[in-house]
């Protein structure tokens, strides 16, 4: 399984980040198998499509270990979707949450890769901050398609 974790500080675009690579899949013709709004203010989400017959799941909530840990036992689950597991994972991880003990929770045969991003700036001139973003969704869905 390949494990997409998208790292970054509390407010830097994680869960944006995550939605834009959903919005891009079903753009791309992805069925959506499950869509769930998730956490305390109702912006998180879990996900499951089936693109390019390969499922994904995508998971935007990491401020905590728990989160985490409550997202992975979601996947698992995700076995009677289609009567297979994801094939790929899409989730976040905020930079509190310690990177080794996330690690322990991956399964260990897992292809794990690592998109960090940073908070906007609080200048006017945000179109760097735009620029990285979108940077940032190339590469994941250049991910995605190996």
């Amino acid at each position: 399984m390949k494990v997409i974790t998208i790292e970054g500080e509390q407010n830097s675009g994680k869960t944006t980040l995550v939605r834009n690579v959903l919005r891009r899949l079903v753009n791309d013709g992805a069925e959506v198998l499950y869509y769930r709004v998730y956490g305390h203010l109702l912006n998180d989400f879990y996900a499951v499509v089936i693109w390019r017959a390969r499922k994904i799941m995508l998971y935007s909530i990491g401020d905590r270990i728990d989160y985490i840990q409550e997202g992975l036992e979601f996947l698992k689950g995700t076995e009677w979707i289609k009567g297979v597991g994801s094939d790929i994972l899409v989730n976040t991880r905020t930079l509190s949450v310690d990177e080794k003990q996330y690690k322990r929770l991956l399964p260990p045969e897992c292809d794990l890769r690592s998109v960090s991003v940073t908070p906007p700036p609080k200048l006017k001139n945000i179109e760097p901050f735009v620029k990285k973003n979108q940077v940032a969704l190339e590469s994941i869905m250049a991910m995605l398609s190996e």
